[in-house]
């Protein structure tokens, strides 16, 4: 499989890129809440998103928590969003409100 974006990274060609922070985002752990937070073009699919920061190493998973319309903070999304971190493994997560 590949992922689903391609990363661009401009370094001088005797030396191999390095990205010093892989983050990435996850808001949700369910399929309809993550299109509805956010909005995905045709042909992105949630599990192949998932499935694919599965493979990655060391990465960081950043989640913005919603309590409204539309929300990712019920019991049964949150249950949801820990299972696809376990699945995951990031190396941190960091987690957000919008009222910073």
């Amino acid at each position: 499989m590949v992922l689903i974006w391609k990363l661009n990274v401009f370094s001088n060609r005797f030396r191999r890129p390095k990205i010093d922070l892989p983050i990435f985002k996850l808001d949700s752990g369910k399929e309809k809440i993550f299109k509805i937070i956010n909005r995905p073009a045709r042909g992105i699919h949630y599990d192949v998103i998932v499935e694919q920061l599965s493979h990655l190493k060391k990465i960081i998973i950043q989640t913005v928590l919603l309590d409204g319309d539309p929300s990712n903070t019920s019991k049964e999304d949150l249950e949801a969003y820990f299972e696809k971190i376990k699945h995951i493994r990031p190396a941190e997560v960091h987690i957000y409100s919008i009222d910073r």
